[in-house]
């Protein structure tokens, strides 16, 4: 597959479309922000942290993988993709939406907020690299 040049980098720009989807979730009244995050830790962030979207989706599929997902489930996403969240930039909605996350979070303080995610995501990431070393170890033996 020939690459092609877009501005941002592929990280920042998938940010972005979660980021762009959440807001629209919580000024639509849908989710708050701490639920909508705990959403994302629990769920996506969880599986995220040991398979991409598309292994993920893949083995969504079942034994049919991901043709599976995309001919019975794809139908049913295209309606998702065809209407996605479209934030309002006004000044009223981004004052919402800020007290809407400080109301969330604003009884922590910035550095307390900082040293728990840092715990966590260097938990994760000596558990995926305790489970990596395990494969080794399997792969060796076999």
């Amino acid at each position: 597959m020939e690459r092609k040049e877009l501005p941002g980098f592929v990280g920042n720009r998938l940010q972005n479309a979660l980021s762009r989807e959440a807001i629209h979730l919580v000024e639509e009244g849908v989710v708050g922000p701490a639920e909508l995050d705990a959403i994302v830790v629990n769920s996506l962030g969880l599986r995220w942290s040991t398979v991409g979207p598309f292994l993920g989706a893949h083995l969504g599929g079942g034994p049919g993988g991901y043709r599976h997902m995309a001919e019975h489930i794809g139908p049913s996403m295209q309606r998702m993709w065809d209407s996605p969240g479209r934030p309002e930039h006004g000044p009223e909605q981004t004052e919402r939406l800020i007290r809407a996350v400080e109301d969330a979070y604003g009884s922590r303080s910035y550095r307390d907020l900082g040293e728990e995610r840092d715990r966590k995501q260097l938990a994760v990431l000596d558990a995926l690299e305790k489970a990596a070393a395990h494969e080794r170890n399997e792969e060796t033996r076999s």
